[in-house]
């Protein structure tokens, strides 16, 4: 008998709304199948969907902070401005004057590590807007080729926006951070929870497979990958003496 395992997923990577929602749309799948996937699930079942709505509660009193729209507003301008570097980027890598084709290209070849910046987590996202602003301030070539492209002030515009984002962050953690019940006490229960859980549902898929459990581990899957993916590369713990990527359920 072959026994059926979820895909790694280390849920203490993600983000407190991301982990909130993956447990809650886990429980929505769940929900819709209670007859049918047994006892043992149903239990835990029955202890994490409490558990999680006390966290996902608190994760929505982070997002009503007075700070959360001009946090969202400034994020917007970020994106809004380095959206315009690689339209105007992609529009003279075709252009006929080559000395603009040529510093598209170069324009073009220092943006690739960062191509998909805004859509990485608002922490992930500041922090690498930092680093890339940093190497182009500290490379003359691409200054050069920004400003033969007309889009240096665009960088310069984008490091003060992101400046401005990240004190709103931290002003915002700051607040929530003195709050009496911070996210991070109700996140361990439904998180372990949430582990048992898929536990359950492996085994069960395992040794008394029917219908609707099988769908239920599809759905699930399909919900960790989609998770995983989130996480950005440089956060998953690698052990290089074993091999293996340390993760957890």
């Amino acid at each position: 008998m072959q026994k059926i395992n979820f895909t790694l997923l280390d849920i203490t990577r993600l983000s407190n709304e991301d982990a909130a929602a993956l447990v809650s749309k886990t429980i929505d799948n769940a929900n819709s199948v209670t007859a049918s996937i047994g006892v043992v699930p149903n239990a835990i079942l029955a202890i994490m969907q409490p558990k999680n709505e006390a966290f996902a509660a608190q994760v929505n009193r982070l997002r009503k902070s007075v700070l959360t729209s001009p946090i969202n507003n400034q994020r917007s301008k970020c994106d809004d401005i380095f959206a315009e570097i690689k339209r105007t980027t992609t529009f003279h890598s075709k252009s006929r004057d080559t000395h603009k084709k040529d510093a598209a290209g170069v324009i073009s070849y220092f943006l690739a590590p960062y191509k998909d910046l805004t859509k990485k987590s608002l922490a992930t996202q500041q922090e690498s807007t930092d680093e890339m602003i940093e190497k182009f301030s500290n490379n003359a070539a691409i200054i050069d080729a920004a400003t033969t492209l007309d889009i240096k002030d665009l960088f310069d515009q984008l490091k003060a926006d992101n400046l401005e984002l990240k004190q709103l962050f931290d002003q915002r953690n700051l607040e929530v951070g003195s709050r009496t019940e911070p996210s991070s006490e109700l996140r361990a229960p439904a998180a372990d929870a949430y582990r048992e859980f898929c536990i359950s549902i492996e085994q069960s898929a395992t040794y008394a497979p029917n219908q609707d459990i099988s769908n239920l581990f599809i759905q699930m899957e399909e919900l960790r990958k989609k998770y995983h993916a989130l996480i950005p590369k440089e956060e998953i713990i690698t052990d290089e003496e074993a091999d293996e990527v340390d993760q957890e359920m």
